[in-house]
């Protein structure tokens, strides 16, 4: 028998081999911000595998060298009505105003906002990401909860 091909429980023609999955790493944090704006959101370890993603601090996190990461998050916040909220991702200390997200809060305190986007930066070394919580200078204090995802997605 071919070996690119396996007997698949008696139907009626031989199927090819399932792919093995590229990677099964992950990570996944609890992540908060109540501090002022321009403050870094703070993560707290979910579940992980893999050992490719660390909280090295409570508010910063390392993506091993030699993959590309995707990185998705959603946040819930109470700035004041009228008021907004932003996500502004820093790689290895570099602002990525492309991947920034902004929410509003219109009829109430809530405003959501999620977002997702690729680190690049890991194909030369390791990279740090952290999430700064930026918020609108009528807002008096912030409550934002949500999760951060971070999963490799691509060999760099």
């Amino acid at each position: 028998m071919d070996s690119t091909l396996y007997d698949c429980g008696g139907c009626c023609y031989c199927c090819p081999r399932p792919l093995r999955p590229f990677n099964t790493a992950y990570a996944q944090f609890g992540a908060s911000g109540t501090g002022p704006s321009r403050s870094n959101v703070s993560y707290l370890l979910l579940s992980e595998s893999g050992g490719l993603v660390r909280a090295i601090a409570p508010d910063l996190l390392t993506l091993e060298r030699g993959y590309i990461y995707q990185v998705s998050y959603t946040f819930l916040a109470t700035p004041e009505e009228g008021q907004y909220y932003q996500i502004l991702p820093f790689i290895n200390g570099q602002a990525r105003l492309l991947y920034s997200t902004v929410a509003s809060a219109c009829g109430g305190r809530n405003a959501s906002a999620s977002g997702t986007f690729l680190v690049t930066e890991t194909a030369e070394g390791p990279a740090e990401l952290t999430l700064q919580l930026t918020y609108g200078p009528g807002t008096n204090n912030i409550d934002l909860t949500g999760v951060v995802v971070v999963v490799p997605v691509a060999s760099a």
